[in-house]
């Protein structure tokens, strides 16, 4: 079953994040005149941040620095604390994906 679940989180957020870094090389996104290099993944509950190695693949490729969130899910304030450590290490302006 967690196959399956992981299979259909790639599915639905693989498109959408090749479109993110898309639209992100054709428009030269930036933030306070940086260019945005990091890219912030956090998984979603019942999952984890395994489910997303494709779409890390694809971005670095494409040279983000991307970053997995790996969430505990074991409460809301922990899980916005692991994602708040990972932001406070990115060494520029970052997208966070959800």
């Amino acid at each position: 079953m967690k196959h399956l679940r992981n299979s259909i989180i790639r599915m639905v957020s693989a498109p959408f994040i090749i479109l993110l870094a898309f639209l992100l090389t054709a428009f030269n996104t930036t933030v306070l005149g940086q260019k945005v290099k990091n890219i912030v993944i956090v998984h979603g509950a019942f999952a984890d941040a395994s489910g997303f190695e494709d779409v890390y693949k694809i971005l670095t490729k494409k040279g983000y620095q991307v970053t997995l969130v790996q969430n505990s899910c074991s409460s809301l304030e922990d899980d916005v604390a692991a994602t708040n450590q990972v932001l406070d290490r990115q060494d520029g302006p970052a997208i966070l994906v959800g």
